[in-house]
């Protein structure tokens, strides 16, 4: 397990028989294994079987159709989801050496295990794809979800928004009826008086009846403004009929 977890070889003397003396647990039946396994973690019978692989390549143990690894990969194939086991097949076909029956082995009495091994590998990539397919669907369908959910509370925020903007507000209220009682005074005005108001006034322009500014009506009443500047600080940025006015009252201005 160690070899398996370090993934790295382990320098042995090749003049010590370390390498020959326990090869033959690479040839061990499978109830060994069976046994060895019971009790280890997942980790540790990946660790196992990394091991075994290496120490077959790197050590000379081969165990040939009945490699160690080949039992241990049967555990493994029950024990770890299918997807986790075809990594690890992956890993073992890059890894081994020149032992080909590594990892699923040929025959072992009247058990052909080449053949499952091969179905579990079909089996496995099967799973394996299906599970990234899966996940993408899966990762799809939220983003779809997630989507719909931000312009659904993007509808609901705009009709609120547009519900609010139809109620009608005490303070538009006030200045609706503010703006009535100024149109209202100036129906009472004489055209000068109008002038005077025009400069005065925080209307805006646009709610401004233009017929109670008639350009010729007042230039006819016209004596001379005290003030023409605030005349054209007013009239100045305003175009049409505002802008007629400004120029007849400093037409008049200039006689």
């Amino acid at each position: 397990m160690e070899i398996g977890r370090d993934e790295a070889l382990r320098v042995f003397d090749p003049a010590e028989d370390v390498v020959f003396e326990y090869s033959g647990i690479n040839r061990a039946a499978p109830d060994y294994y069976e046994n060895a396994c019971e009790h280890l973690s997942k980790d540790q019978i990946v660790h196992l079987f990394k091991g075994l692989v290496i120490a077959e390549k790197e050590y000379g143990m081969s165990g040939g159709s009945v490699a160690g690894n080949i039992w241990v990969l049967r555990i493994i194939s029950k024990r770890l989801p299918p997807c986790e086991t075809y990594e690890l097949i992956k890993w073992t076909l890059e890894h081994r050496g020149s032992n080909t029956s590594t990892p699923f082995g040929s025959m072992y009495a009247d058990d052909v295990f080449a053949q499952q091994g091969i179905d579990i590998l079909s089996k496995c990539k099967q799973d394996y794809l299906g599970s990234i397919l899966f996940a993408k669907e899966m990762y799809l369908a939220r983003r779809r979800n997630e989507k719909k959910e931000a312009e659904d509370e993007a509808n609901q925020r705009r009709a609120k928004e547009k519900i609010e903007r139809a109620k009608p507000k005490i303070h538009d209220t006030q200045r609706s009826d503010w703006i009535k009682s100024e149109i209202q005074k100036l129906s009472t005005m004489t055209p000068i008086e109008r002038l005077d108001w025009l400069v005065k006034t925080e209307m805006p322009f646009p709610a401004i009846p233009p017929e109670h500014f008639n350009a010729a009506e007042i230039s006819s009443a016209y004596l001379g403004y005290p003030d023409l500047a605030s005349i054209e600080a007013k009239l100045g940025n305003h175009k049409n009929h505002w802008k007629k006015l400004l120029s007849a009252l400093q037409a008049l201005n200039e006689q």
